[in-house]
């Protein structure tokens, strides 16, 4: 019986594949079975750039084509596919939203911070 590490042997195909189904950049390595340096010096070759940006730029372009081909159904009738398409938009502008934190832990004003107001520490 054949070992199924075979199966999960590092190329092109698999690896866009890995990132196409969501897997992480931790997983992808664990997949292959490789460190982070020989992943880079494998998308070098195969690429010509690292792992880090290969990783986001497949990831960016699957995204594009899946709402591609979702928007395409949802246009020929399917309201399922609308809702994909719509959710993800609504995501989309989720993650611009810019978070706001108040800090409500600050220290109490004493007597001696009240009579300084106003006047120069110096």
């Amino acid at each position: 019986m054949a070992s199924i590490l075979k199966e999960y042997e590092l190329t092109v195909e698999k690896f866009e594949g890995a990132i196409a189904v969501g897997r992480l950049p931790n997983q992808i390595l664990t997949m292959f079975n490789k460190t982070a340096k020989e992943m880079d010096e494998w998308c070098m070759a195969n690429y010509g750039h690292d792992f880090k940006l290969i990783y986001e730029w497949v990831r960016q372009c699957t995204v594009e084509h899946y709402l591609q081909c979702v928007h395409e159904m949802g246009m020929h009738g399917n309201p399922s596919a609308l809702g994909i398409i719509d959710r993800a938009i609504q995501k989309d502008e989720s993650m611009s939203t810019v978070k706001i934190e108040f800090v409500t832990q600050l220290p109490l004003e004493n007597e001696k911070d009240k009579l300084n107001d106003g006047e120069d520490d110096s």
